[in-house]
Order: structure tokens, then sequence, then C-alpha cells
């Protein structure tokens, strides 16, 4: 009988309408994704945050006590990662392009949280970061993010205010993140 289909092209018709509906499906999912990447947690009433807070205290690069100076130049994205959570190795080369891209603007510090210096440094040496990292090996300052878990960052204005809470893994550098982060920056200026 001429009319009826072979089993093959059934076959293939068949994939083509799951691959359709996937394709579709996916690309819903990203659109969705990118509309929520980076959404910040206005803080409402921001406090000054003065360094070394009484929490504790971040250690430099070269064991020295951070100490931020306040008024900054431009404001700081503040990211606590650890070497031990997936998703902060892999934010942290996005947040290395960002402060290339935003250098004019902001300064991003990034804080391990590691209580074992020997799993950073093997890690730092493994993947050498372009970013400062500074050390919280008491876990002091990660105690203002512990309740958000890991990676959190917070968007300091130049006076060290928290202004914005990020929890999660963010896209930073995905267009409408760097315009979201600009916008962020520019709100409170005249």
């Amino acid at each position: 009988m001429p009319d009826k289909i072979p089993y093959y092209l059934k076959f293939i018709v068949l994939l083509l309408v799951i691959a359709a509906a996937s394709f579709i499906t996916g690309t819903r999912r990203a659109q969705k994704a990118e509309i929520s990447i980076l959404i910040g947690e206005r803080i409402l009433a921001p406090e000054p945050i003065t360094a070394p807070l009484s929490l504790g205290t971040i250690y430099d690069e070269s064991g020295n006590v951070w100490q931020p100076a306040w008024p900054a130049d431009k404001p700081i994205l503040l990211h606590f990662w650890a070497s031990w959570c997936p998703t902060c190795r892999r934010e942290l080369r996005d947040l290395s392009a960002l402060a290339s891209i935003m250098q004019n603007e902001l300064q991003v510090i990034t804080v391990s949280v590691d209580s074992n210096p020997m799993a950073l440094m093997a890690f730092l040496q493994e993947d050498p970061q372009v970013l400062p990292v500074l050390r919280d090996p008491d876990g002091s300052y990660a105690k203002i993010s512990a309740e958000n878990g890991l990676p959190v960052t917070y968007l300091l204005d130049i006076n060290g205010n928290l202004c914005y809470r990020f929890n999660g893994a963010k896209a930073w550098t995905a267009p409408h993140a760097v315009a979201r982060l600009e916008e962020m920056l520019h709100k409170d200026k005249p």
C-alpha cells in the first residue's frame, strides 16, 4: 500500500519532534534563568562596616590583617567562597572577568572561608587567581554570610555600607548582569 509510511520515517519524525520540544523548553528555561541571574536583595538600613569587624580578622595574601580604608576609591564587591565548593570555584573566573570589565567602577575582592590553609594553597597553585584572595581562616567574617550559604557576595558602597547581597553563583559578565550592576552603582549618585 503506497499510503503507508515506512517505520524508519516515523522514527525520524518522532526524533525531530522530541528535539524541537527539547530546544523550545531549553530556550524558555534559559530565558527564565537569564532573568533571574542577577537580582540583588536590597539590604534595608545599611550599616557602616569598619575593619577588622569585631567578629574577627581577615588576612591578605601576605598574612597581614586586611583593613579597608573608608571611604574607598570605588565600591567593593566582596565575595565569600571556599575551595571545597565547586560552584564557588567555577564562579571565580567570571568574577575576574567582571573585575576587568568594571575596573574603573568597582573593586572585586574575594574572601576564602577555608579553614584549611593547605587546601586553599593547593587550589590556588592548581588554579592561580587574578583577583585578591583574602583569607578568613576562623570563619569569623563568614558568619555574616552563614545564613545564606556559599557563595555569597555583598556590594559595599565607598563608605563601607552594605547595599546589596547576592546569594549563590551568578553569571557576573552576562551583558544584562553588567548593566544591572552599573545601574546599582549609579542608583544613589546625583
